[in-house]
């Protein structure tokens, strides 16, 4: 399966500028599969990516790094995003305090209110950095730049 994906959210943090070395990262790779209908899944999950989801998940300890959408491919349209967590224990935690936060419930009530289904499926993996990359390395947030395109390749071999 070959992907073509746009970029429509990409944060970042500094790298400490200690020398001592970044422990790994958790990454939560999400894909919400979408369709083109009257339910308009597309501009409802960008904006409760956008306004609700990560605000909340960075209340919760985590941080959306990436969001990217879906242009051409057997899969299209989609949404997939990469949530990164400093730990299991901090990603476990999170779901706690996203199932508790008022205001993101609130939220999601009103994401699931509307005419038909916000989105289709979503799948879920979690990752884990590897040593020798053990943290992301993202553009610098308050760098301005035309979005960009990038390729996701899944290979399967016996």
């Amino acid at each position: 399966m070959i992907a073509g994906l746009t970029a429509s959210a990409l944060t970042a943090t500094a790298a400490p500028e200690s020398g001592k070395p970044e422990s790994n990262v958790f990454i939560e790779w999400k894909k919400y599969q979408l369709h083109n209908s009257f339910e308009q899944q597309p501009g409802r999950l960008s904006d409760y990516l956008r306004s609700l989801y990560s605000p909340a998940i960075e209340r919760a300890g985590g941080k959306l790094i990436g969001a990217f959408s879906n242009h051409i491919g057997p899969d299209s349209p989609s949404i997939f995003t990469l949530t990164q967590f400093n730990s299991l224990a901090i990603f476990q935690s999170s779901l706690s305090a996203l199932a508790n936060d008022a205001t993101y419930q609130h939220g999601l009530a009103e994401l699931d209110a509307g005419q038909g289904y916000p989105y289709v499926r979503m799948d879920s993996g979690l990752l884990k950095t590897f040593d020798g990359m053990p943290q992301p390395l993202l553009s610098d947030p308050n760098e301005k730049h035309a979005p960009r395109f990038f390729e996701l390749r899944c290979y399967e071999s016996p």
